[in-house]
């Protein structure tokens, strides 16, 4: 293709007049009318629509069509919108409510946000041939986070990003503008003010913070502008509004946040049975084995190979009740075979994707000629729920969504672009929906799944569009056996922790190429305290199994499989407040030190909540590192060691040691070794961290980690109240709620202080110093 070869550097493709493109703009109102919570502008191209979620959330829809794009509103949460006031000036349309005032030019229909702690503004809205453009501000000297699974840096100030859920199988580089999710969603910080920008599209749009000094270009290829625009002013704030416009991420099972182990392909019930065995034989805590494509009958989804798997009937319940979950894997592609159940009651259910000429869209993917259902279609997303009763019977409550972009063996690597999607009767093109495919295709199966067996459900997918986070975990796809992978993990995860996916991980290892043992020994460490934790490589590839190297390689990734059983209190605790608050469970450092400069675009270091500092050694044959410690007092995970916030400290990372560092005045619960997540804690662990004087507060939740019964009170809060005074720590423990913890002892180790401790609560306890931990 002529995009891969030197053709794209020819001159003339950055001549000043191949920049030029003839543009409408949105302009001159005529009539307004202000219809429940809405207010509707007749302009020069159809109507601009701005209404109020919130009071501090303003969404402005520009429609040049005469076309209902409902499609818009699947991934936004129902809200019921805010009452304002409407006035004219001389110049402006003037909306407010509580929180904003929102000025609407009359000629120009160029919009100001005007907040009690900043102003957003626009500087137009314009046709293109094909799409629109939307002029947002920008601030001075700001930084941009968000915008998805981006590959590259944190910081996203800069750069030329597009959206189009794409598998790319080449190296992940920092130049690549699409991956496998498309999140149309960004925040503008400064320590002054913060704002976020979300452009509802679901088709291809692009996000330009590169060409244009002053402003951000946001570009759509289809469609309409709808535009959410959230006023802060905080980015805590920005996430929260975009977490209740797109959802709040869902409580996982405590299984899904255990230990997950993969290839592509454990290849046959014997090498199965050996993967399990070797978990239990070398003591190695594991949750999930996960089943690539050669488990189905010749990639035939909701099949079993019967001759690679003779038992799975019988074997698959047995792993489910030693606590080992089989998560296999499902793609959209439904072989087109005359013999083949799916696909025929697929076909009289009219359940697939068709093109203009009423005949089936037909692509090629792993079982050769495919359907793809048409997830745009409420009946199809209910049929595809149920279809998972073939796992569920056999004990599978987890579901491995991947090829769900939806990729296709071809040179758009996608469907047919005018491919119609019946959208519950108001027909779009593919061009106009792809990016929502994925979403879909997961919303459907979690809600199937969770239908089917009344628990939690747990849903991977590799491609996705905003408000994911209420359905599925996202790993970041065919990554590569690197040091410089392992390194991009980190603002890879972050931003999409900004985007609202708080569920997110990598392959731990890599997914091509062959890993090291120092490679993935670091690898194992970070996933340790990533939000999700999965090993998992390619057929072809070397193992990757935690014992595949030497001795002294499988004993520390061993024991770090292991921090994350006992660190699963404190792990569970953030995503509670995920689900609660909508911020991330990894967090940058940004997030919680909004005014230290160092923070702004730190990208070898983050938070998990907000007291646990990690700084993971991504450099081959490091054994020491600097780490920056933000403003006050900070310990020394492994040590004890105190260190003073504000600057850089070189910290010894020898082999087995991933630096850790915990805040003055963090209460952190912990608990003891176990080898599954929903394995009965025998105690609780509560470490603090002393600080010099005040008073710390926090929650510690336990349910049954395993259904939705949390969500109608069926859950134990234990209320932990810190006073740390110049002679005494006081501790009080309050319990709240009908559920009955499995652990019935509390332990309290103290930190950094000989003080005496002093304990007041109604549960059995023992208090002892931290110093005995040494």
């Amino acid at each position: 293709m002529l995009e891969n070869s030197s053709f794209s550097v020819k001159p003339e493709l950055f001549s000043e007049a191949s920049q030029l493109i003839d543009v409408l703009q949105i302009q001159q109102i005529t009539t307004y009318s202000k219809e429940k919570n809405k207010c509707v502008f007749t302009v020069n191209k159809g109507n601009i629509t701005v209404e109020f979620p919130r009071p501090d959330i303003v969404r402005l829809t520009v429609n040049h069509t005469s076309e209902n794009f409902t499609h818009h509103n699947s991934s936004i949460e129902t809200y019921e919108g805010s009452e304002f006031t409407i006035r004219e000036t001389e110049e402006h349309v003037l909306m407010q409510t509580t929180d904003v005032e929102f000025y609407l030019h009359k000629q120009n229909c160029k919009f100001n946000i005007k907040t009690a702690k900043g102003e957003i503004y626009s500087n137009g809205f314009y046709l293109t041939e094909e799409g629109t453009i939307s002029l947002i501000g920008a601030q001075e000297n700001e930084f941009i986070y968000g915008l998805g699974e981006k590959s590259g840096w944190l910081n996203k100030k800069g750069e030329r990003l597009s959206m189009w859920n794409t598998d790319v199988f080449a190296p992940h580089t920092p130049d690549i503008s699409e991956l496998y999710e498309s999140i149309p969603t960004y925040l503008s910080f400064t320590p002054n003010y913060s704002f976020g920008c979300f452009l509802n599209n679901t088709g291809r749009t692009i996000f330009d913070f590169k060409n244009r000094k002053d402003e951000h270009k946001l570009e759509t290829e289809t469609g309409i502008i709808d535009l959410f625009i959230y006023t802060g002013p905080s980015m805590k704030e920005v996430l929260e509004q975009h977490t209740f416009i797109t959802g709040r991420p869902y409580l996982p099972p405590k299984w899904a946040l255990g230990y997950h182990q993969s290839r592509h392909s454990y290849q046959n019930e014997e090498e199965l049975k050996y993967i399990v065995d070797s978990f239990e034989e070398l003591e190695i805590p594991v949750d999930a084995v996960f089943l690539d494509i050669l488990y189905m009958d010749g990639y035939r989804v909701f099949t079993f190979d019967k001759e690679r798997f003779p038992n799975y009937e019988t074997y698959l319940p047995q792993l489910l009740e030693k606590g080992i979950h089989i998560v296999p894997i499902v793609d959209p592609g439904v072989k087109v075979a005359g013999q083949y159940d799916v696909f025929i009651d697929g076909v009289v259910k009219d359940a697939f994707t068709k093109m203009p000429d009423k005949s089936l869209y037909i692509g090629d993917v792993w079982p050769g000629k495919s359907a793809l259902p048409d997830f745009s279609q409420q009946k199809v997303k209910d049929w595809w729920g149920e279809l998972h009763e073939f796992y569920t019977k056999l004990g599978i409550k987890g579901i491995w969504n991947d090829m769900n972009e939806p990729a296709i063996f071809n040179e758009s690597k996608t469907m047919d672009l005018d491919a119609v999607h019946d959208n519950d009767g108001n027909p779009i093109s593919h061009k106009e929906y792809h990016n929502l495919y994925g979403y879909e295709m997961s919303k459907a199966t979690s809600i199937g799944i969770q239908k089917l067996t009344n628990e939690r459900p747990f849903v991977l997918t590799r491609a996705g569009y905003a408000g994911i986070q209420k359905y599925a975990a996202v790993w970041t796809g065919d990554n590569r056996s690197f040091w410089e992978h392992l390194a991009m993990t980190i603002p890879m995860c972050l931003n999409l922790g900004l985007s609202g996916v708080t569920f997110s991980g990598p392959d731990v290892g890599g997914f091509m190429n062959d890993t090291e043992a120092e490679l993935l020994t670091r690898w194992i460490q970070m996933g340790t305290f990533l939000p999700y934790f999965r090993n998992h490589c390619s057929i072809g590839m070397d193992r990757q199994e935690p014992w595949v190297f030497e001795e002294k390689f499988t004993d520390i990734n061993r024991d770090y499989i292991q921090m994350r059983y006992e660190w699963m209190p404190y792990l569970y605790q953030q995503f509670i407040e995920a689900e609660k608050t909508g911020l991330p469970v990894m967090r940058p450092l940004v997030l919680e030190y909004p005014t230290d400069q160092r923070t702004f675009d730190m990208n070898d270091e983050y938070l998990v909540g907000e007291n646990l500092l990690v700084a993971p050694i991504v450099t081959r044959s490091a054994r020491s590192r600097s780490v920056y410690l933000p403003e006050g007092i900070w310990y020394d995970y492994w040590t004890d060691q105190v260190f003073e916030g504000g600057k850089d400290s070189l910290i010894d990372a020898p082999l087995n040691k991933i630096p850790l560092f915990l805040k003055a005045g963090s209460i952190i619960p912990l608990t003891n070794k176990k080898k599954k997540a929903n394995q009965k804690d025998d105690e609780l662990y509560l470490h603090l961290y002393s600080q010099e004087t005040g008073n710390v507060k926090t929650v510690i939740y336990e349910d049954d980690g395993l259904t939705m019964n949390y969500q109608t009170g069926e859950r134990f809060e234990l209320h932990v109240n810190v006073d740390f005074n110049h002679e005494t720590v006081n501790v009080k423990l309050e319990s709240k709620g009908d559920f009955k913890p499995s652990w019935n002892k509390i332990t309290v180790f103290l930190h950094g202080t000989n003080k005496e401790l002093r304990i007041e609560g109604h549960l059995e306890f023992e208090a002892r110093s931290g110093k005995e931990l040494m």
